[in-house]
């Protein structure tokens, strides 16, 4: 099989291997039609199909409108969505009151922090023949849209597996109908509930298999169903638990023990391989061209011998152990794959397809005179490279397709200098545009997008913003705030000023990573990032996904760093924003927040840090391993204020913010909504500050869900004020003691080892609060400025101590994190701003087993990784 794919700046070509399935007239394919799923999403119509060939797709899907998105694999194994750690790996914001909803099958959902699954505000959704696993969340969150609607959740022959500690497998919210049926529900290290917020609905659970525990599975919601409707629950054999959810011979889910004498689950009996999958794709970080092409599949633990033929001649030219070729120059390949074993005899697959690999590449001043010259000549899949200088050009049109970058691919190295006379490019007419390496300076216009107006997509690397102002986006304006497809990466915005939204980015939504916002400022909403759309917040304004970004000093009257209608961040750090009217740091409708430090942000309304109250509702914010501390707030809610909105903190520290009421949270519920704001309060710590009640919850209708807090210390050296929650008071496992912060006073709020928040003192299975490290300082030497990145670890092996050193070229956020094996995050050693030079760093392994991990170092500019071994 060939397929033909001309990518831009990015591709990726999943290759079909073991089954060709006719598309029918309603059918978007990825890959054939489309290189992702976002892509094919975005474009399919209300009732198409999106039909995609078996691979590896990382990140997250969204999805606005109703859709069929379906796995063109033998089982779902071969289609798999890897959402790497993002909150979700679908997420599903939709509502027609005549929906009959979406249908999700075939497909395998793995990798999300929170959950698998997001549906929310929708009527239908049906799950089939899917394999939800691996997610370190839950699997499924499903909030209807109202109770004045019938909203229905089915799962029909899924498998349920391995997921993670929460103790809420699946929660449901406004359900009037839950139908299970032949699916299994097994493996899963947490409680395994489900959960139902507000009045039960009905229910059908029939032939499934529930084992989590040698006794008592099916509690809780699910007990009135054990032994009837033949449900069981017994172990489903499956042939690894730890990865293969094929069901062994003499499963009980097998025919003929099957009760229903049918298959139960997703997958069907092993042994033999599983279905083979796999993805060609060039490596986006290369400087002007992909210029490496690698293969993906998804048994990572084999051993195999890679054979290419790099130019289609029949002969196999280079052959390693590596899944990895790398090509000389651009242009269209002829790419063939075989993979063997070792010893080359037994064949496991042959991969073959056409890579195209850049375009021309133009030098200026070399070739032409000026970047206006230049740019009047490309065409899609040209590359434009700027030798180093300060290049005074302005109001520039960018052809469909081009990439534009420093020689160098830095951004001290080339200057596009506006002088204040107009907008830098002019993207607007485009499908897609490359930056790499420049810095944007002074641009200006009274439309939108003072350096970057763009198209449908932007994809922007190592570039610097600075100085640039417009109506809206000071920086980059993108066309539909209903895309997400942009990726940003490793880029700074500085001073950047919109007299209206967005003062550094408007509409430009989709992957924001490694980033620093600093002292931008908008006259209205959105200080740094706006995600369009109107004020108040549609289901529509979805901003995408930011991750380990900072935001320092930025300003506006509402959201004083970000505004959004719906947001996904993980490790981002909020620092000194302001917002004049509410919302310190970022305001909000939906927002899912993981790992991220919201400290010293003030509003001089409501919401210090967040302020969750978009007119539109209910909506939904959750915390989990968040910090908010020394944020303010003139009027409510000194660290969060929220209305209509419901309020989930797990794992969080909320220390020393103030405000008139509320000095940690004020929520409260307006209008008709019968969900409106509650709160639930798990494993974290709260230290108030100034006067007032730290919580202040007040509700408009009778109806409204009390809030819960479990197994959290509160505490006041004057002793806790527990106002709204003070039935909470002594039980739930609940405390009241000095959680022994390292060093309040210099804002280290970790955990001395004597702490009571510490499960080895409190006999949970986690620590109580936000990342509860060691007190070990970062210390710095002051030497000559190293030229590259680099990474050491001594001794290794080592018993449970070591020493990381590594050497920054130049500031900027980093993160230090242990991995296990399997990718897993197990251990997060450093995730702030440091300065250029080497640094030092001891870390304690001691709660780690023996065995081999991966530590990962990232700056927004490069990653390095290195081997460590723990011997005990």
């Amino acid at each position: 099989m060939r397929v033909r794919v001309q990518p831009l700046c990015r591709l990726i070509l999943p290759v079909l291997l073991c089954l060709s399935v006719p598309l029918q007239a309603a059918q978007l394919a990825v890959s054939q039609d489309y290189p992702t799923i976002q892509e094919a999403v975005d474009q399919a119509a209300i009732d198409d199909t999106v039909a995609v060939s078996p691979g590896l797709y990382p990140g997250s899907v969204y999805l606005s409108h109703r859709i069929h998105l379906l796995g063109l694999g033998q089982s779902p194994a071969e289609t798999v969505l890897d959402a790497q750690g993002r909150p979700y790996a679908v997420h599903c914001s939709y509502f027609d009151e005549n929906d009959p909803g979406f249908r999700i099958e075939n497909l395998t959902l793995t990798g999300a922090s929170i959950v698998a699954l997001d549906y929310s505000s929708g009527r239908h959704l049906r799950i089939l023949r899917c394999l939800l696993v691996g997610n370190p969340g839950g699997a499924i969150h499903y909030q209807g849209v109202s109770i004045l609607f019938s909203c229905q959740l089915s799962i029909l022959q899924s498998t349920i597996a391995g997921n993670g500690l929460v103790d809420r497998l699946i929660d449901l919210t406004m359900v009037s109908q839950l139908t299970i049926q032949r699916s299994i529900i097994a493996g899963n290290p947490g409680a395994a509930e489900i959960y139902v917020a507000g009045q039960l609905p009905g229910m059908l659970i029939q032939y499934t298999n529930h084992f989590e525990r040698a006794e008592n599975s099916w509690s809780g919601l699910l007990a009135p169903y054990a032994g009837i409707s033949g449900n069981i629950s017994a172990d489903p054999l499956f042939i690894d638990p730890e990865g293969d959810y094929r069901l062994a011979a003499g499963s009980p889910c097998l025919p003929p023990a099957s009760p229903s004498g049918e298959t139960l689950g997703a997958m069907g009996e092993g042994p033999g391989l599983p279905g083979f999958s796999a993805l060609f794709w060039a490596d986006p970080y290369s400087p002007w061209f992909p210029s490496e092409v690698a293969f993906h599949h998804l048994d990572s633990s084999q051993e195999l011998l890679y054979e290419w033929d790099t130019d289609g001649d029949g002969v196999y030219d280079k052959v390693g152990t590596h899944p990895r070729v790398n090509y000389e120059g651009p242009g269209l390949f002829d790419v063939t794959l075989r993979v063997t074993d070792l010893q080359g005899r037994e064949e496991r697959s042959s991969v073959e397809g056409f890579i195209q690999l850049g375009g021309r590449r133009l030098r200026v001043p070399g070739d032409y005179p000026s970047l206006a010259a230049a740019l009047a000549v490309t065409i899609p899949g040209d590359s434009v490279l700027l030798d180093c200088g300060t290049y005074l050009e302005h109001d520039l049109i960018v052809g469909n397709g081009v990439t534009i970058g420093s020689v160098d691919n830095d951004p001290d190295c080339v200057i596009l200098d506006g002088q204040g006379l107009g907008r830098i490019l002019d993207a607007r007419e485009t499908d897609s545009l490359c930056v790499r390496g420049i810095t944007f300076r002074n641009g200006w216009t009274l439309e939108e997008g003072g350096a970057i107006a763009s198209g449908d997509r932007l994809e922007l690397q190592n570039c610097r913003f600075q100085l640039n102002s417009a109506n809206s986006g000071g920086a980059l304006s993108g066309s539909d705030y209903s895309s997400r497809t942009s990726i940003v990466r490793g880029c700074e915005f500085e001073r950047n000023l919109a007299t209206v939204a967005g003062g550094a980015a408007w509409q430009v939504n989709g992957d924001w990573s490694d980033c620093r916002f600093v002292s931008n400022s908008a006259g209205q909403i959105g200080g740094a990032l706006n995600s369009g759309g109107s004020l108040n917040g549609g289901v529509g304004d979805l901003l995408g996904v930011l991750e380990s970004c900072l935001f320092q000093d930025n300003r506006a009257a509402l959201g004083g760093a970000v505004f959004a209608g719906d947001l996904e961040a993980s490790g981002c750090d909020f620092i000194n924003n302001e917002a004049s009217e509410s919302g310190g740091a970022l305001k909000g409708g939906s927002l899912e927040l993981e790992d991220c430090r919201f400290i010293g942000n003030r509003s001089q309304g409501n919401g210090g840090a967040i302020d969750a109250s978009i007119v539109f509702g209910p909506r939904r914010l959750r915390l989990r391993d968040t910090l908010l501390h020394m944020n303010q707030a003139s009027g409510l809610g000194g660290a969060i204020h929220g209305t209509n909105t419901s309020l989930e903190l797990f794992q969080c520290t909320l220390a020393w913010n103030v405000a008139a009421q509320g000095s940690q949270i004020h929520g409260s519920n307006l209008g008709p909504y019968i969900l409106a704001t509650k709160l639930q309060l798990l494993r974290s710590i709260v230290v108030p500050g100034g006067t007032g009640h730290p919580f202040v919850l007040s509700y408009s209708n009778a109806s409204q869900e009390p809030p819960l807090v479990q197994e959290c210390d509160l505490w006041s050296p004057d002793g806790f004020d527990w106002y709204s929650i003070n039935e909470f008071a002594g039980v739930n496992g609940n405390l009241e003691l000095d959680p022994l912060f390292c060093d309040p006073d210099t804002g280290d709020l970790h955990l001395l080892p004597g702490s009571p928040c510490r499960h080895h003192y409190n006999d949970d299975a986690v620590d109580m609060g936000y990342s509860t490290g060691s007190c070990y300082p970062v210390s710095v030497t002051p030497t000559a400025l190293p030229e590259a990145l680099a990474l050491t670890v001594a001794p290794n092996p080592f018993n449970s101590r070591t020493l990381i050193a590594f050497e920054l070229p130049r500031p900027g956020i980093v993160r230090l994190d242990v991995h296990d094996l399997l990718g897993r995050r197990v251990l997060r050693v450093i995730q702030e701003p440091l300065s250029a030079g080497e640094h030092r760093v001891p870390i304690d392994c001691a709660e780690l087993a023996s065995g081999v991990y991966i530590l990962r170092l990232r700056t927004p500019d490069a990653e390095l990784a290195r081997r460590m071994l723990v011997l005990k």
